[in-house]
Order: structure tokens, then sequence, then C-alpha cells
């Protein structure tokens, strides 16, 4: 379920995805840089970002799991193409995981997922399913609603925006303390956006981030070279998303420029 309004603070928690496409984004971007100066720069930008997403969190604290904090591995990504030793691209990735309080979840405690009375059972197959990485976040969702206030996780796997929107209706997850209904999901984009309205984040650099993110998945529906290509229907549902963010930054843009234009 999208988060249309930042109202008040709440236990957030962000899936490798996003942190992965704030990474990329910039690289991208910025590809004119020397290695050396792209590295400190995106390292930069990576700890901006969080910053602001942690103005609206409860205790200023960010939220993953010991099993998606391992999957950031940026060495794999633009940065490994640039010549730099692993070893500096992986102390870089290791000050962005610093910025994060990292909970171990027992993978043996999110099989119950995969058996839940009505779950799609194309999502929790676990060969071509979600993940264990990926409901380790959803199981410490549900866990963090048992301290009684909204709980949002920030992800743009299209697979777990829908599960865990699904877990929200579950009834039956409503036991000892944890209430599924306090769990919220929202893409890394449009949680961005929404703090790009309270003007924390400039517009130039959410237009940035949003124009990265729609064409970099147009080319991921393409082959790429190590055999991997992005599923059509998940790709649309992408873009589709991105191109609502891109009609509120729009909006948000106008009332902007309306409301400077109005002080005297």
């Amino acid at each position: 379920m999208p988060v249309t309004k930042i109202e008040q603070p709440s236990h957030l928690i962000i899936d490798n995805s996003v942190v992965s496409m704030l990474t990329e984004c910039h690289c991208v971007e910025n590809a004119g840089m020397a290695p050396r100066e792209l590295l400190s720069q995106t390292q930069a930008w990576l700890e901006e970002k969080l910053s602001k997403l942690r103005t609206t969190a409860i205790e200023s604290h960010l939220h993953t799991t010991d099993l998606v904090s391992a999957e950031y591995k940026p060495e794999n990504g633009y940065l490994g193409t640039r010549g730099l030793p692993r070893t500096v691209i992986q102390a870089m990735a290791q000050s962005v995981k610093s910025q994060f309080k990292i909970t171990t979840i027992d993978i043996t405690t999110v099989s119950g997922f995969r058996t839940l009375p009505g779950a799609n059972r194309r999502l929790v197959r676990p060969n071509d399913g979600l993940s264990n990485n990926d409901l380790s976040l959803v199981q410490l969702g549900l866990e963090m609603t048992k301290l009684g206030a909204s709980v949002v996780i920030l992800s743009n796997d299209q697979d777990l925006i829908d599960f865990t929107s699904w877990i929200k209706t579950q009834a039956s997850l409503r036991t000892n303390g944890q209430d599924p209904r306090l769990l919220e999901i929202e893409t890394g984009l449009g949680y961005l956006e929404l703090i790009h309205r309270s003007c924390l984040i400039p517009s130039d650099q959410m237009n940035q981030m949003i124009n990265f993110v729609i064409k970099n998945t147009f080319s991921r529906m393409q082959q790429l070279p190590d055999g991997t290509q992005l599923n059509h229907q998940k790709a649309m549902k992408i873009i589709q998303q991105a191109t609502q963010v891109n009609s509120l930054f729009g909006k948000a843009v106008e009332i902007k420029a309306q409301n400077r234009s109005a002080v005297p």
C-alpha cells in the first residue's frame, strides 16, 4: 500500500534495492568523474539521502536485516567497472551499511510465510518467488509493529510490494502483539518524492532520480551481458509507478513555484 503523506515519523525499513538504486543513479549521472572522486562523491550522495530519510524515522533510525545488508555490493555495479580496487569499494559499502540499525533474522522464521493460506503461490515459491532475504524484511516489519507505531518498508521490488500489501490484510497474523495493519510499503522513489515536497530534496535531484529509474528499467528489459533480463510485466509496473511519481513531482514543483511567487 503506497504512503501518500508523511504525517509523523515511522519505523523505517530499507531494502537493498533502494540503496542500490541511489548508488547506480549517482554513478551513471556522474560518469565523467575520475574513479576515486566518483567513489567519494557517491558515498557522500548516499549518506546525504539516507540523512533525509532519517528525518522521517522514529528515533532517526533506519532499519534493515543482516540478510539484506549483505546484498549491498556496489563492487558488482557501475563502480566495479571503473578500475577501482574491490577492497576500496567494499570499504565504502561498509561505511554506508554502518548508517543502518541491522537486525539479525533467523532464516527459519520466514518459512512460515511460504505456507500461509491464500498467499500467492508464485510469490512464495522458494526458487523463483521471494527470497529469504526479501521475506526477512517482512518478518522484521511485523516484529516492529509490536512497538505500536507505523512501520514503513521501502523497496523497489514489485513482488515484495505485492506480498507485503497482502500481508497487511491478514487477520491471522494479529498475534503476540504484532499488527500487520500498521505495516506499509512504498517504493524508494515514491517515498523520496514525499520528502521532496517538504523541500528536503532539491527538485533537480528528484528529477534526476525519476529519469534514472525509468531509463534503467527500459534498459533492463533487454537482455544484459550477464544473461539477466527484467520480466516485461514487472518492468511495466515499475515504469507506471515511476510515471505516477513523476506526475506528482511535477505538481509539487508547480506548487513550490506558486508559493515562491506569492512571497512579497
